[in-house]
């Protein structure tokens, strides 16, 4: 456990040293930062013999698959809680519009670099249970195909929701097992599904509308604002 608590605090530390310059950029150029800093960790951890280099880590104490859904839970929650409060509103307004949140006071640098740190924790998290779970790492599994994946996870879910990354991590996880039945075409497939869902849905699968219908925390749809005479 309290390497899992050395690994949040790592990955945490470290976002908060690389947000500064990093978050300069913006879209494509800021995805490809971040793609870029992972590929300089990955090259850094295969020449520290201290953690095995090129050969990989061995991880002694194993956690188990329930135990790592008990983390996935608590995590969720946390982050459910998280929004729920003045400072996820502030990081959810900065999403939506930087503008018009630096309008109404907001530090939009400082609550970027936040939310930078804080999603980098908690993938410091899933790294320390990938590790103890697995009983071995290296850094060769974590290359540029793994980070396009977890941003796909994302898109294809829904960022607008904390269960929208999940719902999207778990349908590209199952959707080519589901398809494997078709042999070589079920890549085809699977990518023709990807394709029509992100142009039918770009906003993802799981908005935050439906799934407040869902949850029955709906409040009373807005009323449209009446032009009053001149």
């Amino acid at each position: 456990m309290l390497d899992i608590v050395a690994a949040l605090i790592a990955a945490g530390l470290l976002a908060l040293v690389v947000a500064i310059p990093v978050l300069r950029t913006r879209g494509i150029y800021l995805a490809l930062a971040t793609f870029a800093l992972g590929q300089i960790v990955r090259a850094a951890i295969l020449n520290l013999e201290v953690v095995g280099g090129a050969a990989g880590y061995p991880v002694t104490t194993f956690i188990s698959m329930p135990t790592i859904v008990c983390f996935a839970i608590g995590v969720t929650f946390a982050m459910w809680l998280l929004f729920a409060t003045r400072f996820g509103i502030a990081i959810t307004a900065v999403q939506d519009d930087e503008r018009v949140a630096d309008l109404m006071g907001l530090n939009v640098r400082a609550f970027q670099i936040a939310a930078f740190t804080v999603g980098s924790m908690i993938a410091g998290i899933g790294g320390g249970l990938y590790a103890h779970h697995f009983n071995y790492i290296e850094a060769q599994n974590f290359d540029v195909s793994l980070s396009i994946s977890i941003v796909l996870y994302v898109l294809f879910g829904g960022t607008q929701s904390v269960l929208g990354p999940l719902v999207g991590a778990a349908l590209f996880t199952l959707l080519p097992e589901v398809l494997r039945g078709s042999a070589q075409w079920r890549y085809v497939l699977f990518a023709a599904i990807v394709i029509v869902v992100m142009a039918v849905r770009p906003q993802g699968l799981l908005t935050a509308a439906p799934l407040r219908r869902l949850l029955g925390v709906a409040g009373d749809a807005p009323r449209e604002r009446k032009e009053r005479p001149a």
